[in-house]
């Protein structure tokens, strides 16, 4: 079996630097200069100001593996109690990265006088399900105090070094990259605003808007060559419009060999990696230059992935073949085995690349990697007629896969793409999402396809958010004894595939009779008497379906229900699972000389970090009484039902038991 040892590591280095010139991480007068500034002139505001950042890079390479060190040096000011949080600082480590030489410090002004506390155990370390991260630890802080830390990550794994934020979430007076690397070795640079840095001098780093010092061509420190890039005066970094996730100014270096070096002579793209065939026991230069190559050997080719959706499994075909069975059509047919992978197959990890020896073991385990699910997915698609094709992607931080370099490393999340006509589905099965939806931070993301053709695919840029939109009307008769009512019910395309699917599962007739008696039930309204039922769109399989609902509302005497459609009583199986929204509104007339009493009671809830939204609120005016509620799942509550989500709902169900009187005025 074929795995990447993406080569690199790491070297102790004595590169040019800026603030190291500026002596500002150990200059004590500049120091206590900075205690003593109150205001910073970039940003009035700021709880807290980065007064220097600094990332340093050396690389080199022997016996045809690379090795590099990553240092890291940052000085921040806390200037507000708010900006504390400058000093939440974790570190991420993959396999194959080794952190070292940790040092936290806080500065702290006393009188006239500027205290130094040092930590002596500076982190913590807890293994993530693919590598480790650090904790780093300042100890008691207050508003005023300067921390500085650095560290050091020692890589032979990687050929992308870990990219560097110019932009942070506070103002930073100035930031730089430094690169020192071998005279064997070539970069490749990337910035995600396109930023131009221009040429400058040495002098000139710690002035510029945006600059570079060196040249690839220069060396310096004998073997090794270093360009430096600085920017200054750094406002704090923000959301990009139409994006899920938080875009600051970056730069990403990814190593290669240069063309001219004797054991990479076959290699001629921008970045060379190497391969182990652990069946061979030999080490074996196979070039990653390009993504159609990446495509062949490793994805669509790879024996870890695409190449498992060749292998031949009955079992997996027999199982596909019964659950597509009297299926109407062939979005149908897609829903019935998705929901069969996402609620069938447990999710062992969320490698994207096997964990079994194949799709054979994972079906019969009925559990499997992340990639594994998106590929049984595909897999009993695919037989069942379907155009399906799993893609790999970059999901949740600001990386992204980049048409202008492999940056393959980076890659750490796979969905399946349907193809219904003309019409692009990204799926999710692993995430425990609905048909059709993904989570918020794969919108806007460039994924690739991994199909004999290969090629780059974009995923919309708002997460999908199916909506549930609930016309309501009540008209007086019989004076205002009671009310009839129409409720019109317009449900989107994934719930309204879960209705069909329901309807079929469990009725014994599917003629026109059955299937409004089989709506008759599935929604809870309000009516004391339920006239009639009808649904329409049902014969086109594809579409949304609208459920018409007439009823009887008594009650003049004890109060009218307004909430004839309460929410948190609802079949919405996928709750707190998907995104999607409850908008309701109802209508009413008010007779000249009447009002209403009591008005109901405006209601505004939020479960945890605005996951879930309730807004309820009414008015009256040119005759008529009006109410509309919203239920807004913002975002996906993946691992399960939480403990405090049924209170919540309970709280929403309580506010919807309010009932309303029409009196005569001044009553």
């Amino acid at each position: 079996m074929r795995k990447i040892i993406f080569i690199l590591n790491l070297f102790v280095f004595a590169a040019l630097s800026v603030a190291a010139k500026d002596n500002l991480f150990t200059d004590k007068a500049k120091i206590k200069a900075y205690l003593e500034q109150d205001r910073f002139a970039i940003d009035t505001t700021a709880g807290a100001v980065y007064l220097a950042t600094e990332g340093k890079v050396v690389a080199s390479y022997s016996e045809r593996k690379f090795y590099y060190d990553y240092k890291v040096q940052k000085m921040a000011r806390i200037i507000r109690e708010q900006g504390k949080d400058v000093a939440v600082v974790t570190i991420d480590l993959l396999p194959g990265q080794r952190l070292s030489d940790v040092t936290t410090k806080v500065y702290r002004l006393t009188g006239k006088t500027v205290s130094e506390r040092e930590n002596s155990e500076p982190i913590v370390v807890r293994d993530l399900e693919r590598g480790q991260r650090a904790v780093l630890k300042f100890g008691n802080l207050k508003a005023g105090d300067i921390i500085y830390y650095s560290y050091t990550i020692k890589s032979y794994d990687l050929l992308l070094i870990p990219a560097w934020y110019m932009q942070e979430d506070y103002p930073n007076l100035h930031s730089e990259l430094i690169l020192s690397q071998e005279t064997g070795l070539d970069f490749f640079i990337y910035s995600n605003t396109g930023r131009d840095y221009k040429v400058s001098t040495y002098e000139e780093l710690d002035q510029c808007a945006a600059c570079r010092f060196g040249d690839v061509g220069r060396e310096i420190e004998g073997q090794f060559r270093t360009i430096i890039w600085a920017r200054n005066n750094i406002p704090a970094g923000g959301a990009l419009a139409g994006y899920a996730i938080t875009q600051k100014d970056l730069l990403q270096v990814q190593l290669r060999f240069l063309q001219s070096q004797r054991h990479t002579a076959s290699t001629s793209g921008r970045a060379g990696y190497m391969m182990t065939d652990e069946r061979n026991g030999f080490i074996q230069d196979i070039s990653l230059n390009s993504w159609e190559n990446v495509n062949d050997l490793l994805l669509y080719g790879g024996s870890d992935f695409g190449g498992q959706l060749g292998l031949k499994n009955n079992e997996i075909n027999v199982r596909s073949a019964a659950l597509v069975q009297g299926a109407g059509s062939d979005a149908e047919k897609a829903s019935r085995i998705f929901t069969f992978v996402r609620d069938s197959i447990s999710l062992l990890n969320d490698k994207v690349f096997a964990s079994h020896n194949n799709l054979e073991t994972a079906f019969d385990a009925r559990s499997g990697s992340l990639g594994e699910k998106n590929l049984l997915l595909v897999k009993m698609m695919r037989h069942a007629g379907l155009n399906a094709e799993p893609v790999v992607l970059c999901k949740g931080n600001d990386d992204d896969v980049r048409t202008d370099f492999v940056n393959f490393a980076s890659l750490n999340y796979c969905l399946t793409q349907l193809t219904v006509g003309s019409d692009k589905i990204y799926l999710d099965p692993a995430a425990a999402m609905p048909f059709g939806q993904t989570l918020p931070d794969c919108a806007g993301k460039l994924g690739f396809i991994a199909s004999k053709k290969g090629g780059f695919t974009l995923m919309p840029r708002t997460a999908s958010k199916s909506r549930v939109v609930v016309n309501a009307s009540l008209e007086p008769i019989d004076g205002g004894a009671a009310y009839e009512s129409t409720v019109n019910i317009n449900l989107p395309l994934p719930m309204a595939m879960q209705f069909r699917s329901s309807f079929l599962s469990s009725a014994k007739r599917k003629d026109d009779a059955a299937l409004n008696q089989f709506a008759a039930t599935y929604f809870r309204l309000n009516f004391d008497t339920l006239l009639s039922c009808s649904v329409r769109g049902f014969a086109a399989a594809d579409s949304p379906l609208v459920f018409t609902y007439k009823g009887r509302v008594s009650g003049a005497q004890q109060g009218i229900d307004p909430y004839l459609f309460p929410v948190a009583d609802q079949p919405f199986r996928d709750q707190g699972a998907g995104i999607f929204e409850v908008i309701y509104m109802l209508d009413m007339p008010l007779r000249s000389g009447y009002e209403i009493k009591p008005m109901p009671v405006a209601r505004n809830l939020r479960f945890r970090d605005n996951h879930i939204a309730y807004n309820s609120n009414n008015s009256v005016g040119e005759g008529r009484f009006r109410l509309l509620y919203t239920l807004q799942y913002n975002k996906p509550l993946t691992e399960g039902v939480p403990d405090d989500l049924p209170v919540f709902i309970n709280d929403i169900r309580k506010h919807q038991e309010q009932t309303i009187k029409v009196v005569k005025s001044g009553l």
